[in-house]
């Protein structure tokens, strides 16, 4: 448990609308600040552990917020490519599957899956606290 004595469920059932308020406030669309809370929270139950008591903890939140809705803003402003374009590079051409493929199959599999599936039991459990 971090200084703040919350568990990461009680933070979302304590916080989740001010932290969907606040999203709503800064992207003005009700779609966009669900899927933001929803990141705001991903990245709480990734460093909820790191939370020091150096601030309150809903100062740190809304921080954490803040900063997730500035990245989404940012990325939007940024010229966007299609996955299925081709990139060019001096030695020849290479389709993006080829780029992103591990040079050892299997190589980061185990790593990602793991991540992905406590992602998605973080995901579960904010649908079922919403309920």
């Amino acid at each position: 448990m971090n200084p703040s004595g919350l568990d990461f469920e009680s933070a979302y059932r304590r916080y989740n609308r001010r932290v969907y308020s606040k999203c709503l406030h800064m992207v003005g669309n009700e779609a966009e600040a669900e899927d933001l809370t929803q990141e705001v929270f991903l990245q709480l139950f990734r460093k909820m552990d790191s939370f020091r008591g150096d601030s309150a903890f809903s100062t740190w939140l809304y921080r954490i917020a803040v900063n997730v809705v500035l990245m989404r803003l940012r990325r939007k402003s940024l010229p966007l490519a299609s996955l299925d374009e081709v990139i060019e590079v001096r030695e020849g051409v290479f389709s993006l599957e080829q780029v992103l493929r591990p040079a050892v199959p299997g190589q980061f599999q185990e790593k990602g899956d793991r991540s992905c599936r406590s992602e998605a039991k973080v995901l579960q459990r904010l649908r079922h606290c919403g309920d």
